[in-house]
């Protein structure tokens, strides 16, 4: 990545292979520095749930659009019967309780397509967790995360557009918002995908103050890039 390429992506939030926040924004949100010194996160399923508990316990309302990898290696099994896409599918269910009344939630998935066609579909809108819609809707919500299928590529620097351009559209006043990209490879095996280049194009060269949107990458296992 070049200099220019890191800092753009910085701008929005999102961190670069040896970077991280600056340290005003980790005091900001009244943590130590000490506790981002880990240069890559290998625990998904800890990752969310610890992300909707630092939130909860500060009472930070948040809108939190998720942007899920549903490529081919997310179905690999990390134990007889369990898949990867499922650890942290059930870690994501099980963080909807821990953000503090007044949230929005939602869920993206992004994969390739049997002709490697990126393919990136809405399964969860983004909702606030107190309206009626949310509640009625959940456990259908719930459902359908336990059955996501996975396949084909990964159409990374896409899906981030996409999730990024999906929340600027539902953007949610009053609240912190966020789109939380989970993935556990690199960009690959698809066609007619945004490039990285294509990506830093599109992203605004300036935070849009009336509607700031932090960009947050997990990383799931060694070969996330």
């Amino acid at each position: 990545q070049s200099s220019r390429g890191e800092a753009a992506i910085g701008r929005l939030g999102l961190r670069t292979e040896g970077s991280g926040p600056e340290p005003a924004q980790v005091t900001a949100l009244g943590l130590d520095e000490s506790a981002l010194a880990a240069d890559q996160t290998t625990n998904a399923a800890a990752s969310v749930t610890a992300v909707a508990g630092m939130f909860a316990a500060l009472d930070v309302r948040t809108s939190n659009l998720a942007v899920l990898d549903i490529s081919g290696s997310m179905g690999n099994e990390i134990s007889p019967g369990v898949r990867l896409v499922d650890v942290v599918t059930q870690a994501a269910v099980a963080s909807w309780d821990a953000w503090p009344p007044g949230s929005a939630t939602g869920l993206m998935t992004f994969h390739a397509d049997a002709n490697a066609k990126p393919t990136i579909n809405t399964v969860i809108p983004l909702t606030i967790n107190t309206t009626e819609e949310w509640v009625s809707a959940r456990p259908q919500y719930e459902a359908s995360l336990g059955a996501i299928t996975t396949g084909g590529g990964t159409p990374l620097y896409q899906a981030i557009w996409e999730g990024y351009s999906y929340n600027k559209d539902n953007y949610k006043e009053g609240l912190a918002n966020r789109v939380i990209v989970l993935t556990d490879g690199k960009d690959e095996d698809t066609y007619g995908a945004m490039s990285q280049a294509d990506l830093l194009s599109q992203l605004p060269s300036t935070p849009d103050a009336s509607q700031p949107i932090s960009i947050i990458l997990i990383a799931i296992g060694p070969d996330a890039d």
